[in-house]
């Protein structure tokens, strides 16, 4: 089920959205694609299927762990 055919059969017309991560990035989707349905986004830390940008001696950090 996609999210709008779920909130159409639990008959919310109105909602509050909440998404962690590369869910925040789905959340505000949502308020892209159904704006008239959204009362408020909680996106916490949203992030791209990329992730943010790191820098080499980050990375060489993190190898060596």
């Amino acid at each position: 089920m996609t999210v709008r055919e779920v909130l159409e059969e639990l008959g919310w017309t109105s909602y509050s959205a909440l998404g962690h991560s590369m869910r925040g990035l789905t959340a505000l989707r949502i308020s892209i694609l159904m704006p008239h349905t959204i009362r408020s986004i909680v996106a916490i830390s949203p992030v791209t299927p990329a992730g943010p940008p790191v820098d080499e001696a980050t990375l060489e950090a993190f190898s060596a762990l």
